[in-house]
């Protein structure tokens, strides 16, 4: 439960510095049919994982605008930047409680209304939903147990 604990005050610290926007513990996590945006940044090292942010395609756009502080409809190269960045930030105040030495990987975003995207080898280890904005928001750590794939 302790992981849980930390993913739930990072998600708070970066909203309140980062984006300025509220964000509260939602239970359920269900993202719906809707287009979503999926963040992944993998952790190598003493820990091997990934952190993964998962959001509706609107909610991706709300803290795309609010990251560059504009008002304009953000287009899909400033979403990749911006919400690539947002999982960036959480994935290294993830590792700086995770066993080290551990680096983090250049993300990977993808948008879209129908896919699955999974860390072969990994569990998951903690699993916190929030809502923004009245949108659902999940951040999830995977742990990798096998020795495929180094």
């Amino acid at each position: 439960m302790g992981l849980e604990s930390d993913v739930e005050s990072i998600a708070y610290a970066i909203w309140e510095s980062l984006l300025g926007l509220p964000i509260d513990i939602d239970g359920a996590g269900d993202l719906g049919g809707d287009s979503h945006v999926t963040c992944l940044v993998h952790l190598h090292g003493a820990f091997r994982g990934a952190v993964m942010i998962e959001c509706s395609e609107a909610l991706g756009s709300l803290l795309t605008a609010a990251m560059l502080q504009t008002e304009a409809a953000p287009d899909a190269a400033d979403m990749t930047d911006a919400l690539g960045e947002l999982a960036n930030v959480f994935a290294g105040n993830i590792k700086a409680l995770l066993a080290q030495p551990s680096s983090i990987s250049l993300p990977t975003v993808a948008f879209g209304p129908s896919y699955e995207i999974g860390v072969v080898g990994a569990a998951q280890v903690a699993r916190v939903a929030f809502v923004c904005e009245g949108h659902p928001l999940v951040v999830t750590i995977l742990q990798r147990s096998d020795e495929t794939g180094s």
